[in-house]
């Protein structure tokens, strides 16, 4: 996969490219909820319309569905519910909804956040070394945790773990 960063314009090309999706999007838009709720409808109701996975366990379920097409470029899947934690962490000033896109958009084209960048920003502002990322909550929720060596991520609620490397 990819290590991607995503334009603004790229989003709005892309949702200028399918009528049906700008329609989607302006349907959760106008309901009168406040924006977590927009998004939490958003990440089930977009992911659906593109058939991404929206959880981990979701991908190998979305692998058993496809018929292999040679033809076709092979990527690592990841799921919305990781490049949304991850893109959160990143763009935590930007407007969640826009994030969410950024992560489906992702998925949807076979990259990834850059993971180096989450380290980053972990380290500017920490300086106890982590073992890894775990990935908290479920759906448009989700929370990374940064595991420290000693800890479990499992013991600590996480969904999913990421190993520092």
């Amino acid at each position: 996969m990819k290590k991607y960063t995503l334009t603004n314009d790229e989003i709005q090309k892309w949702i200028d490219s399918d009528k049906e999706f700008s329609d989607l999007l302006v349907e959760i838009q106008n309901l009168n909820i406040s924006v977590n709720e927009q998004v939490a409808i958003a990440f089930h109701r977009i992911s659906d319309f593109f058939g991404l996975p929206q959880m981990p366990e979701d991908i190998q379920d979305a692998y058993e569905d496809e018929e292999e097409d040679i033809d076709n470029d092979w990527f690592e899947q990841t799921s919305v519910y990781e490049q949304f934690g991850l893109l959160k962490y990143l763009h935590d000033d930007q407007d969640l909804r826009g994030v969410l896109l950024s992560a489906i958009y992702f998925v949807k084209n076979g990259y990834v956040a850059d993971t180096d960048e989450v380290y980053k920003k972990y380290y500017s502002k920490n300086k106890l070394p982590i073992f890894g990322i775990g990935f908290k909550n479920i759906n448009s929720n989700v929370e990374l945790v940064f595991i420290k060596k000693d800890e479990s991520w499992f013991d600590l609620g996480c969904k999913m773990f990421i190993r520092y490397e």
